[in-house]
């Protein structure tokens, strides 16, 4: 078992991804690990979604960068816990905490939090993270929080998102059944506080 986590040591700018990994189904775990991601104190990358695993054994750890603007990536982190390459999904434009949902073994979407509210955001790539599409609105508002997406053994996407342009107090559960390119909102969890 992986555990990719943010440790920091004063503000998110300040934080770096850490690693603990268990052979014992968690009952024990290795030392804490820093993933050196950043040539400038290792500082401003974070976690918040779930890891991809690659067919040859690698891990994709999709992250984000928040220092002098927002940047999703993906990390890709050797079965030993190195840092094998970081490629980002946007530049800088209001999209974080990449949801990494893949299609095939070549295919994926990152689905994300759109900072300046409005709507959710996706990119994809065709080549299994070394490139990102531009980042599209999707038709889902977003009020500035995170959002989770799951490909079910069907081939739908699911996606947990806040169904609101400025409030967080809405929880509700989207369906695509064509690769993250059109949604049905199919149920609410919670409905206001």
């Amino acid at each position: 078992v992986s555990l990719f986590y943010v440790s920091a040591w004063w503000s998110w700018s300040t934080a770096s991804v850490t690693l603990k990994t268990s052979t014992d189904h968690g009952e024990t775990w290795t030392p804490a690990r820093r993933i050196v991601t950043s040539p400038v104190a290792n500082a401003s990358t974070l976690v918040k979604a779930a890891p991809v695993l690659y067919t040859d054994g690698s891990v994709g750890v999709p992250a984000y960068h928040e220092l002098v603007g927002l940047f999703p990536q993906l990390l890709r982190v050797s079965a030993g816990g190195s840092l094998v390459e970081k490629v980002r999904i946007h530049r800088g434009q209001g999209s974080l905490q990449p949801s990494i949902v893949p299609i095939d073994d070549r295919e994926a979407i990152a689905l994300m939090r759109n900072s300046r509210k409005g709507s959710v955001f996706v990119a994809r790539t065709r080549d299994a993270g070394q490139s990102w599409s531009p980042v599209e609105a999707l038709d889902l508002p977003n009020p500035n929080s995170p959002v989770m997406g799951v490909r079910l053994q069907d081939g739908a996407v699911l996606l947990v998102f806040n169904d609101s342009a400025e409030s967080r107090e809405n929880l509700s559960l989207a369906l695509s059944r064509d690769g993250g390119r059109r949604w049905t909102s199919i149920h609410t969890f919670e409905e206001g506080e």
